[in-house]
């Protein structure tokens, strides 16, 4: 079966485990880039 019509969650999905699929995948260095910077504002906003 194909693993994108299974009704249940597979570990080996990226959105079952985001951490595990980005530090197997070079491309998601930018994207953790974004997220980080993102957190840093927010945390900057929340903390004035």
């Amino acid at each position: 079966m194909d693993p994108a019509t299974r009704p249940w969650p597979s570990a080996r999905t990226p959105s079952a485990s985001p951490s595990a699929w980005q530090r197997s995948s070079p491309a998601s260095e930018p994207i953790k880039y974004i997220i980080t910077l993102r957190n840093l504002s927010l945390s900057h906003v929340l903390s004035s």
